[in-house]
């Protein structure tokens, strides 16, 4: 039972398939060439910068017919815009793929502004939009390339290289050379000076130490005129003198 229903099922569809018509193929097949009757469709090539600052738009197309040169005269079906519909551009097509056709002059300011073709045949419209993006500018290596490559023709490609770095070297800084005589200390007047400056540097302030000393040499000065001046016992000099140094003594314990 499962068998013949399986067989009746693929006898069926066996039968749908042979009855569908062969016409009923899509027309757009890209196996199929089509020596007339097709479309043509507009592409844009890139752009170029002129000298004065202004650029060209460089537009072509794609007949899709391998044998018919369909016309389509410039109007309603062969038409730019924005502006004039008629921007030179051809109203007989060639065969296939023509590439560099024409030309288009827009100003310097033309910026993101976009220049669109219109081509419309047989009932299909396809459209062709001209900018300025970085990616579409044309150079003689790229129009070469499309043109069959740069063993076909006279251009030649600059030769590839691997990027490299390089390393610029600090400026060497000059030395100040003095200058003859050297540099003078200039002296500050008497009224600027500090009370604890003598003659150009400044004196620090007495600390313990300083007081010590001072306070030594005034006994030294009392010994001396004990020695001039006094009763001349040898005792009383050595009595001053080491009282002297128990003042250091204290000082620095």
């Amino acid at each position: 039972m499962h068998a013949r229903a399986v067989w009746g099922l693929g006898t069926a569809l066996v039968m749908i398939l042979s009855t569908r018509p062969y016409a009923q193929l899509p027309s757009d097949v890209g196996q199929i060439h089509h020596n007339s009757g097709d479309n043509v469709a507009p592409v844009f090539e890139g752009w170029e910068k002129n000298p004065d600052g202004t650029f060209n738009l460089v537009f072509g197309y794609l007949n899709r017919n391998y044998q018919e040169e369909p016309e389509i005269p410039v109007g309603p079906n062969n038409s730019f815009s924005p502006g004039p519909a008629d921007q030179g551009q051809p109203a007989h097509f060639y065969p296939r793929r023509q590439q560099f056709m024409f030309k288009i002059k827009v100003p310097a300011d033309f910026g993101r502004k976009e220049l669109v073709w219109t081509l419309t045949r047989n009932g299909k419209t396809e459209k062709a939009y001209g900018t300025l993006l970085m990616v579409e500018e044309l150079t003689p290596v790229v129009i070469s390339e499309n043109r069959g490559g740069l063993g076909n023709d006279s251009v030649t490609a600059k030769p590839n290289q691997p990027p490299t770095i390089a390393a610029s070297a600090w400026p060497r800084q000059r030395r100040r050379q003095s200058q003859p005589g050297g540099c003078r200390r200039r002296r500050a007047p008497d009224n600027a000076r500090s009370p604890h400056q003598s003659g150009d540097r400044q004196a620090k302030p007495p600390g313990p130490r300083g007081h010590l000393d001072a306070l030594a040499r005034t006994r030294q000065a009392d010994v001396r005129s004990d020695d001039h001046g006094g009763d001349g016992r040898e005792g009383d000099d050595t009595r001053h003198i080491q009282g002297a140094g128990d003042v250091r003594g204290q000082g620095v314990r």
